[in-house]
């Protein structure tokens, strides 16, 4: 199930993505949650250049709003990238966010702990 969700609303950001590059389009544009949740229909506000970034790290894009999930790369307050879905990842519960990277968002993009030994860059 994961699988499907995720891959679907990865492959529509990017044909928006390919269009927002076919007119030069600069400003912000609406990309969707990537979360697995079959009925999670958020938006996320990203530029060109934000999107860019998320793909470039790997990582799932995911509305702040969705459920915290393990294995976070980067959290904003607009925006969070999950590294992945994998079979055995399910969101973190009340009870189960003790050790969980997830915490409230700040100002900018922030890397969480669990990721300090990858090396990557803002474009």
């Amino acid at each position: 199930m994961y699988q499907s969700e995720t891959t679907l609303f990865r492959e529509v950001n990017q044909s928006m993505n390919d269009l927002l590059v076919q007119f030069k389009a600069e400003e912000p544009a609406e990309f969707f949650c990537e979360c697995p949740v079959r009925d999670c229909m958020r938006r996320v506000s990203l530029t060109r250049s934000e999107y860019g970034w998320v793909r470039r790290t790997g990582g799932f894009l995911v509305s702040p709003e969705c459920l915290p999930w393990p294995h976070v790369l980067l959290r904003s307050s607009r925006y969070v990238v999950v590294e992945d879905f994998g079979r055995d990842s399910r969101p973190v519960t009340e009870a189960g966010r003790e050790g969980s990277p997830w915490e409230p968002a700040g100002a900018g993009p922030e890397r969480s702990a669990s990721v300090t030994n990858r090396s990557w860059a803002v474009a």
